[in-house]
């Protein structure tokens, strides 16, 4: 049960229910599901280990910013403006440390550079969109 209290039931289902939502292809709550069902592919990415697709990686938590409508912009070095499409969350504690036994399981590391923001926060995010595309 979450650990907060809401007077609207409705909202309340909604949140107890999608803490405990474990995955159904490709969503994938990374607290709660398996890591035996996943594997890393030769790009060190996320994928099923049934038919080597791709996982989309979500969790419960607290808002903190939004970039899928008007994707998030910036500069590389070299001159070009790359856009992501991107979440932050803050998770619960309990799935923040579920997903750092997902990550040292899955990914053979204690952590990933490119998903924990800070110790608090974490963004799921899509590739480099327009002239930053390989």
């Amino acid at each position: 049960m979450l650990p907060c209290i809401i007077s609207d039931r409705a909202t309340t289902r909604s949140l107890t229910a999608g803490d405990a939502f474990n995955h159904h292809c490709p969503f994938a709550n990374l607290s709660r599901a398996s890591p035996s069902l996943f594997a890393v592919d030769a790009m060190n990415r996320l994928v099923w280990k049934t038919g080597r697709t791709s996982v989309v990686g979500i969790m419960v938590g607290g808002m903190t910013s939004c970039n899928l409508v008007y994707p998030h912009s910036y500069t590389i070095r070299s001159g070009k403006t790359c856009k992501i499409k991107r979440i932050t969350i803050a998770p619960m504690a309990e799935s923040m440390t579920a997903l750092q036994v997902f990550v040292k399981k899955v990914f053979n590391r204690n952590q990933l550079k490119t998903t924990l923001e800070t110790a608090a926060d974490i963004t799921f995010s899509t590739r480099k969109e327009g002239t930053c595309k390989r």
